[in-house]
């Protein structure tokens, strides 16, 4: 058995990060930056 432990510091507000997180059109463009260890941008740049 593995265990794998990650962690992510995001540097917005909360409701900044729900906001983006609940809208489905975000979806795609978060998967390929995450999987690029970037980082997800917002309104407040």
């Amino acid at each position: 058995m593995v265990n794998v432990q990650t962690e992510i510091l995001i540097r917005r507000r909360r409701d900044d990060v729900a906001d983006y997180a609940a809208n489905p059109d975000n979806a795609p463009g978060a998967v390929r930056i995450l999987a690029a260890g970037g980082a997800v941008h917002g309104a407040n740049d």
